[in-house]
């Protein structure tokens, strides 16, 4: 597969040329991908743009693409998926390049911090693998992805030994996994190593319900076949998993308040669009979800229920200055007091600001519903993102995270 190394929108990509080779790696936030970027997650390339080294072209956790939810509902009723477990660990992708083995990581051309697990791992595991890797025929056209789980370096999950473990077979002429069980098997045999386990789940009841229910396990990967014939995976993650990853992500309840209040968010839905060019990730969107909502609602029913005061009021806002204050002033507090839903005294002020800075006036609601102090939120909205950095970046997080978040 050969490809348009010009064409590469490098917004969303990095496309680093280093010797004669293309490291092609996603940016940091890119979340959605179009069909056509899908391949270019993980690529090297050489400079003609010829694949030499390929890891999964994107694919998605359940939940992210309704249609590819649908299709894999149908396959696991049908009994027509493979489902492995997903190891919590990092991803190799090793090749034979220029004759030569090379194994990288996805967003690397060689190895990077887990190179002296990797090394170790093969002494004591695998002391024959390289050598098998030198004479293996599947490298001719195809790259061999593993899982490395290190028990000294968790990810979120800890593991009481280290492991190198098979995961698949990427066409380079395509970017797509050879979906080949006895392949596999024959590979990881003459290799010498674990392919990733087989999963049983009863076909009588949800996958995806049954996976959110596991304990200190992440999750399972499917691989099943589209209504057109191709193959497509999907991940499934436990809800134990998803907790876990966010508290490794800092996410406790009082950040992410801080952080739905400095994005502006309405929905729980906007929490991984926002959130993602900070470097955050669909688990950990997934794990605030639920602890989003309830404040989210409330905000859009105040705000709602402040559009409806302010549209009472229009007719007395008049040019904004002295003349019409006084009017102004007098018919919202008999709106405030006929009404026992505005009898919070942030509704008079939220009311106020609406005729002097009629801009700061949801800020006023803001304040109040995520419970910080006006003139912080005011700060916060005039530039957001050095305040959400440093939230996501704070190495501790503290049960009093309001103080911490506060200049």
């Amino acid at each position: 597969m050969k490809i348009d190394i010009a064409a590469i929108d490098r917004s969303q990509f990095a496309v680093v040329e280093e010797a004669d080779e293309v490291l092609v790696v996603a940016r940091r936030g890119k979340y959605s991908y179009t069909d056509a970027e899908r391949p270019l997650r993980a690529l090297l390339l050489d400079r003609a743009g010829t694949v030499l080294s390929a890891g999964f072209a994107k694919f998605d956790n359940y939940g992210e693409q309704p249609e590819r939810d649908r299709w894999f509902d149908e396959a696991f009723a049908a009994g027509a998926v493979t489902l492995r477990e997903k190891l919590d660990g990092s991803l190799l992708i090793v090749d034979r390049i220029g004759g030569a083995i090379r194994v990288r990581t996805r967003g690397r051309r060689e190895l990077g911090p887990e190179r002296g697990g990797f090394e170790a791992v093969l002494r004591e595991q695998h002391p024959a693998l390289l050598a098998r890797l030198a004479e293996e025929p599947a490298l001719e056209q195809h790259s061999l992805l593993f899982e490395l789980v290190l028990a000294e370096r968790p990810v979120v999950l800890r593991y009481e030994r280290s492991t190198l473990t098979l995961l698949a077979m990427v066409h380079k002429s395509t970017v797509t996994v050879r979906d080949d069980l006895e392949a596999e098997r024959a590979l990881a045999q003459r290799l010498g190593v674990a392919l990733a386990p087989d999963v049983a789940l009863d076909r009588e009841t949800t996958a995806a319900l049954q996976v959110r229910r596991w304990k200190s396990r992440e999750g399972l990967v499917a691989r099943f076949r589209a209504p057109d014939g191709a193959v497509v995976m999907l991940k499934l993650k436990s809800e134990d998993f998803m907790r876990l990853h966010g508290l490794r992500s800092r996410l406790n309840e009082p950040r992410l308040k801080q952080l739905a209040c400095m994005l502006d968010l309405r929905e729980d839905s906007d929490f991984l669009r926002a959130l993602a060019p900070y470097g955050l990730d669909w688990e950990a969107a997934e794990m605030a979800r639920p602890i989003l909502a309830p404040w989210l609602a409330k905000k859009r029913a105040l705000h709602a229920r402040f559009d409806a005061l302010n549209d009472a009021l229009a007719p007395h806002v008049g040019q904004r200055d002295a003349r019409a204050k006084a009017g102004y002033v007098a018919r919202l507090r008999a709106l405030i007091a006929a009404d026992p839903s505005l009898s919070e005294p942030f509704w008079f002020f939220a009311g106020i600001e609406h005729f002097v800075r009629p801009h700061l006036a949801r800020l006023v609601i803001d304040a109040y519903v995520f419970d910080e102090p006006l003139a912080r939120v005011q700060r916060w909205a005039a530039e957001p993102a050095p305040f959400v950095r440093a939230l996501i970046e704070a190495p501790h997080a503290r049960a009093d995270s309001a103080n911490f978040a506060a200049d």
